[in-house]
């Protein structure tokens, strides 16, 4: 790379991982690269089960155990994510990288409320006080387009709509200022009006902030106005970048 070019902050090079299922090995992803830099978005499009999710998850290593990453790298600035211990990782997820998880329901505890759930990260990255968590927590929920966000705190996940559950899903990952946020099919279980909603919140976070997205979707239409660029994935290949 010449003294020109920036160092990309994210990137990913011939990164190949598999599962193994009744004593079978099956290759998901074969060889996948990809680049991020600062301040920019880059859209992931695939049919279901093409490998999207798995590279998401590969990233911050948050595969399930039945799944190895066999080759490849995974650079954060210039941090080798793959060869962190777990001390180390934890200072990345949810401090440095933000992740918002497909299903709100499956990724919010339903036993707790969601102040509970938006402070946490804050409590133990930032070292925030509860009151002053409390109130940081506040103005993300009222960033990400929620507009009683003190009323919301005392919600459970349940007492939600869909998309205001994934709009919390957006703020708790957004809460200690992650360099780069990674979102895995974030609208795929709303209508389209709230899906657009949720896509105009994204675009609006993009522009008030050097914030990096990762965008991952199996709806090129949905993202393509807020992706800089678009990576297409095919069986667990990249195949080509769009736009």
């Amino acid at each position: 790379m010449s003294a020109e070019q920036p160092i990309p902050l994210l990137q990913v090079r011939n990164l190949s991982v598999s599962y193994l299922s009744n004593g079978t090995e099956k290759l998901v992803l074969k060889k996948v690269d990809l680049e991020i830099g600062t301040g920019e978005t880059v859209g992931v499009i695939g049919e279901s089960g093409c490998g999207k999710t798995t590279m998401a998850l590969a990233l911050l290593r948050l595969l399930p155990p039945n799944a190895s990453v066999l080759e490849g790298q995974i650079t954060f600035g210039t941090q080798d994510l793959l060869g962190l211990d777990r001390d180390q990782l934890n200072q990345v997820r949810g401090r440095k990288i933000g992740f918002v998880f497909q299903e709100p329901l499956s990724a919010l505890n339903p036993l707790m409320r969601i102040e509970t759930q938006v402070c946490e990260g804050m409590r133990y990255h930032l070292h925030l006080s509860k009151n002053a968590a409390r109130v940081r927590a506040i103005t993300l929920l009222e960033r990400v387009g929620i507009t009683d966000g003190s009323k919301c705190l005392e919600a459970y996940p349940h007492q939600l709509s869909g998309g205001m559950r994934q709009r919390v899903l957006i703020a708790t990952a957004l809460s200690c200022e992650p360099r780069l946020l990674i979102c895995d099919e974030p609208s795929s279980s709303l209508d389209r009006p709230t899906q657009l909603k949720l896509m105009e919140t994204m675009a609006q976070l993009k522009e008030s902030s050097s914030l990096s997205i990762l965008l991952i979707s199996h709806d090129l239409d949905l993202i393509s106005g807020i992706a800089d660029r678009t990576l297409l994935i095919e069986a667990g290949v990249c195949r080509v970048w769009v736009g």
